[in-house]
This record gives C-alpha cells, sequence and structure tokens, in this order.
C-alpha cells in the first residue's frame, strides 16, 4: 500500500512539466487564429526542443540526488536509531560531536551548488547560442518566409525560458531530495501552486502574447515550484542541526570525482536520450509547418505519460537501498505488476486522445488527422516506457553503472 501510494503521489509530481507545456500548447492553439495558431504551435517545436534538451541534461543531478542520498539516509537513521537506544555517557558524547546526518546534508549541499551551476550555464547557452541553433534545426527544412517567421518566435520563447533555468535545474535536486525522504506532500504543494500560477498566467498573457506569453506564465509557475521545495530543504537542514554546512557550496575535488563517478554514466543516458528526441524534431521539419506542429503536440502527449514511467524509476531508486536483501524481489515483482497496469493505461489513453480527442489540442484539421494517424506509434512507446524506467531506476539504485 506504501508502495503504491508513493508511487501514485510521484506520478503527479512528475506530471507537472509536461503539464504546463501541453497546457501552454493547447491555450495558444485557441486563443491565437487559425493560420496565427499552427505557425505558434510549430514554433514551440524547436524551441521546446532546445531548452528542454538543455534542461533534460541536467536531469542526471536529480537522479544522482536521489541514487546518492537513499544509501546515506538509510545509513543516518540506522546510527541516529542506535544513538537513541544508548544511554551511556560516551555515546551521548559522540551525539553531541557527530551528526548522524551530517553526511547527508553536506551531499545535499553539494548537489544544490552544482544544479545552480548547471543553471547558469544552461541560461548562458541559449542567450548566446539559443537562436544559431534553432536556425540550424529549422533553416534547411522550412522555406525561408517560414524559417524568418518560427525562427524569432521560437527564440524568444526559449530565452524568457533560460531565463529562470538555474531556478528549474535546482526545482529538480530540491524535488528529488523531497522524495528521497519519502516527503512526497511537499512536491504535491509545489506542483499545485505552479498548475494554478501557470494557468492564470497562460490565459492572461496568451491570447495576447502568444507563446511569449505562455513562456513568461511557465516561468512564474517554475520560480514558485522551486522556492517552495527550497523552503523545505532548508527547514530539514536547520530541524538535523547542521548549521554549520552551507545551503549549497561546491564540492571539493574528492568529492567531485566521486559524484561524477556515479554521475558520469547517468549523464551518457542523458544525452543519449536527449539526442533521439533532437533527431525526432529536426526531421519532423523536413516535412513543413503542419507535420511539425503535429510532432510537437505529440511529444507533449509522449513526455505527459512518460512521467508514469518516471515515477516507477523514482520508486525503486527510493525504495530498493531501504529494504532488506530478502525483500528487493518482491519489491520489483510489485513494482512490475504496478508497470503492468500503468503501460496498459497509458496506451489506451494516449490512443484515445490523439485518435478522438485531438480537436481539444489544435484546431487545424490536417494537425487533427496527422495525429489520429500514428497515435499507435505514440501508445506503442508509451506502453514500454514504464517498464524500460523501472529497470533504470533498479540498476540505478545497485549502481551497476557499466551495465547502464
Amino acid at each position: 500500500k506504501r508502495l503504491i501510494v508513493f508511487t501514485a503521489t510521484t506520478i503527479l509530481i512528475w506530471l507537472s512539466e509536461p503539464l504546463l507545456s501541453l497546457v501552454d500548447t493547447a491555450v495558444v492553439s485557441f486563443t491565437a487564429s487559425a493560420k496565427s495558431g499552427v505557425v505558434q504551435i510549430a514554433a514551440l517545436g524547436p524551441a521546446t526542443t532546445l531548452f528542454d534538451s538543455l534542461i533534460y541534461t541536467t536531469y542526471f543531478l536529480a537522479m544522482v540526488t536521489t541514487n546518492q542520498l537513499a544509501p546515506a539516509l538509510a545509513s543516518a537513521a540506522k546510527k541516529e536509531s542506535k544513538n537513541k537506544n544508548s544511554s551511556t555517557d560516551m555515546n551521548n558524547n559522540n551525539n553531541n560531536n557527530m551528526n548522524p546526518w551530517q553526511d547527508l546534508r553536506q551531499s545535499t549541499s553539494h548537489l544544490l551548488g552544482l544544479a545552480l551551476v548547471f543553471g547558469c550555464i544552461v541560461s548562458a547557452i541559449t542567450f548566446t547560442a539559443g537562436k544559431s541553433i534553432i536556425a540550424q534545426m529549422v533553416g534547411g527544412s522550412l522555406g525561408a518566409a517560414e524559417a524568418n517567421t518560427i525562427i524569432p518566435l521560437a527564440t524568444t520563447y526559449a530565452t524568457i525560458r533560460a531565463a529562470v533555468a538555474p531556478f528549474s535545474v535546482v526545482g529538480f535536486v530540491a524535488q528529488s531530495f523531497c522524495l528521497t525522504t519519502l516527503d512526497v506532500v511537499t512536491p504535491a504543494i509545489a506542483v499545485a501552486a505552479a498548475s494554478i500560477v501557470n494557468v492564470i498566467g497562460d490565459l492572461a498573457l496568451s491570447p495576447t502574447y502568444g507563446i511569449q506569453g505562455a513562456a513568461v506564465a511557465t516561468a512564474m509557475a517554475t520560480v514558485t515550484s522551486c522556492l517552495i521545495l527550497l523552503r523545505k530543504v532548508q527547514a530539514i537542514k536547520d530541524d538535523k542541526k547542521s548549521d554549520h554546512i552551507p545551503f549549497w557550496s561546491l564540492p571539493n575535488k574528492a568529492s567531485m570525482i566521486d559524484l561524477f563517478k556515479l554521475a558520469g554514466p547517468i549523464f551518457f543516458v542523458m544525452m543519449a536520450k536527449v539526442a533521439c528526441y533532437n533527431v525526432m524534431t529536426i526531421r519532423a521539419t523536413n516535412f513543413g509547418i503542419v507535420p511539425l506542429a503535429s510532432h510537437n503536440i505529440m511529444m507533449r502527449i509522449f513526455f505527459f505519460f512518460a512521467c508514469f514511467g518516471d515515477s516507477l524509476s523514482q520508486a525503486a531508486q527510493s525504495f530498493y537501498p531501504q529494504v532488506s536483501k530478502k525483500m528487493r524481489g518482491k519489491l520489483i515483482i510489485r513494482l512490475f505488476y504496478i508497470a503492468s497496469a500503468v503501460g496498459i493505461c497509458n496506451f489506451n489513453m494516449s490512443q484515445l486522445i490523439l485518435s478522438k480527442l485531438g480537436r481539444f489540442l489544435a484546431k487545424d484539421s490536417n494537425i487533427i488527422q496527422l495525429m489520429a494517424q500514428h497515435s499507435s506509434w505514440v501508445g506503442a512507446a508509451v506502453l514500454l516506457h514504464p517498464f524500460i524506467m523501472l529497470l533504470e531506476g533498479t540498476v540505478l539504485a545497485k549502481r551497476d553503472l557499466v551495465f547502464m
């Protein structure tokens, strides 16, 4: 029961980002004119590919947070339990001199510091090279007139989102920290607050400013979510009496080497996934604006349902280190049952949305028709995804990084 509750709540939490993007797409589609709506949705394709790809490459920090802190959390809890059961003066003195949560808090400080640095790098890359990257994506595939319309729109959207990239990356780490401590309430509150801010912002700004207004709304939602999560991390820090450890810091050379031994293989996996997504978007531009717009909506649907698989990876990484070796086999079997149910639901719901409910995502009949034609491929992808992420999370929890 605890596993199901954790997984279900985590699904709602991971739905935040793709749901915000899906809301952006739907609101822009329905508030713009028919012709303008197609162009703006098409512009969202390369814009979100650029920004989301850069952000996704930093997601390894969130995965490292779970993978590094889950064993440390279990170890700290055991040490604290032993200290509480001890009643000698010597042990009392040790309690005063050694805080079992110190290593956990130090690791969190390092990860938050690195998240801030990587977030700033994402901003810098987008600000300096974003326009040229987007031009490379669409310039050779579309006509000059179409490219000249899409490139400025896409660049502006990506730039606005990149302005709050540090909040996005730090928010990933803070959210993973909360989930590792099995706190699902705080991330759920953060998601709810971000969703409200985003929907209100979209409805207020998108009718006038199009995808630029949608970008501002999403940026405000990102900042809101991050601040709520950071407040919880700070509260846990104060509770564990780690005042001498800074809230965020950069690791020393030895800690950095240890961290990147763990992060390196995960980063490689993230880059491989990003490369696949980018190739699909670049290929879609070869077919024109309408197919590009259809591809963008279908990718938003895929990422929406992919969150269900991501929650299983999070559950495997959070629970696997904290259960006994005898119970780990049963844990994976239970997660496989959940993955089966999630995969079947993903397939049926994605098919229904793309083949029957496309009119709620776009007004253009050509876009709706293309989505219906390709719905089975999206369905197959989201059917398999939960199993892939469950196995990936288990491998990460076991730290079998060579196999990864």
